[in-house]
């Protein structure tokens, strides 16, 4: 899975942490109405109208209890269920700040350089594989290891 670099990730959590933010993206998805300091919309969970968004504090669900957070970023996995990396593309669209991934490098197994050595053993013993196997076996049937 491709990795966002660093400094673009800081960019985003940084930006999307204003209560406009929130209060866009949860209106994107729902209509929020206005009830004293706070806003009130369907919870995306349990679909009952207790999803309170109050700037400055957060968002909570008073039904279903499964929905809260502080931020744009924990609404999109809360709420909308989405997985990190969705939530960060999406909130990087809707920033406008562009994506630059870092360049992923193939992990050798831990395992490779055992095989290998294990390999390089049994070529410079002379012995096959079949060899060794046989071996093993026969001492393994015999009660004797």
């Amino acid at each position: 899975m491709p990795k966002i670099k660093d400094d673009i990730f800081q960019k985003i959590m940084e930006r999307q942490n204003s209560n406009e933010v929130l209060l866009h993206i949860a209106e994107s998805y729902s209509e929020l109405r206005k009830e004293g300091s706070a806003y009130k919309t369907e919870c995306p969970v349990c679909h009952s109208h207790a999803l309170v968004i109050t700037p400055g504090k957060g968002f909570n669900c008073f039904s279903c209890k499964n929905v809260a957070g502080r931020n744009a970023y924990q609404y999109l996995l809360s709420a909308q269920q989405k997985t990190s990396m969705e939530a960060i593309e999406e909130l990087a669209h809707y920033l406008g700040i562009p994506i630059e991934y870092e360049e992923t490098r193939v992990r050798q197994p831990k395992t490779a350089g055992k095989n290998d050595y294990w390999r390089r053993m049994l070529e410079a013993s002379g012995l096959t594989r079949q060899d060794v196997t046989a071996k093993v076996k026969s001492e393994e049937g015999s009660g004797t290891v």
